[in-house]
């Protein structure tokens, strides 16, 4: 981890409520091996591979929140034209 990745989102397979992943935004950066998220994990998890970053889709399949967020916005614009 590093500072940088404050504001990126993290995606933690197993940590989601009934060991779904879970994707959180890194709201800041404590040291190499900790930063806050927004969201608390839900199940204890060791050993997983954490991926970070600003993909509209961490896990490849599922948009994280502000890609969510971006499509339902489009998808409101779009039914008023």
């Amino acid at each position: 981890m590093a500072a940088a990745n404050a504001g990126y989102y993290v995606n933690v397979p197993g940590a989601g409520a009934a060991g779904a992943a879970l994707t959180s935004l890194i709201t800041s950066y404590i040291s190499p091996t900790q930063v806050t998220v927004a969201n608390n994990a839900s199940t204890t998890v060791s050993g997983a591979s954490a991926k970070i970053g600003q993909s509209p889709a961490l896990d490849g399949l599922h948009p994280t929140a502000w890609m969510a967020s971006l499509m339902a916005t489009a998808i409101d614009i779009a039914l008023f034209v």
